[in-house]
């Protein structure tokens, strides 16, 4: 389930597709139902991915995190997101699953996301719910 939108517009606003999609979805919606969801929220200035409108965005693209230092020291800042997601989604390649990713990286996630009271973990949680490592990586 990897999104065209960005997690993230217009500032800090949270784009919350996915979340009315897996919900729509666990709850039997039809498919119809589910476009229908799909294309009215879709239209409300999402910002699709790679067409550099987010100046915050664009300060992310270029720059890399190497260490792990470097990563934890990013957790919580509000700040080059797009590189910790680019991180934990190559470490939960990595992983057998998003099980063992979750088991040794979220104890390190969960320190970025207390400043965004639950949101994150319930970004997370959807996005476990149906199995998709960009919706887990995006909520930590």
């Amino acid at each position: 389930m990897e999104s065209r939108f960005y997690i993230e517009h217009g500032g800090y606003f949270s784009n919350h597709l996915c979340h009315g999609i897996i919900a729509l979805y666990r709850l039997n919606a039809p498919e119809d139902k589910i476009a229908a969801f799909t294309k009215a929220y879709s239209d409300q200035n999402l910002e699709i991915r790679d067409q550099g409108k987010s100046q915050k965005i664009q300060d992310d693209r270029g720059r890399e995190s190497k260490s792990e230092e470097d990563i934890a020291a990013l957790l919580g800042k509000r700040t080059r997101f797009y590189d910790l997601i680019k991180h934990y989604k190559s470490k939960g390649q990595e992983s057998a699953s998003i099980d063992n990713l979750l088991a040794s990286e979220f104890p390190k996630m969960m320190n970025g996301t207390i400043s965004a009271v639950l949101h994150p973990l319930i970004h997370t949680g959807y996005g476990y719910s149906v199995g998709s490592l960009e919706t887990v990586v995006e909520g930590n």
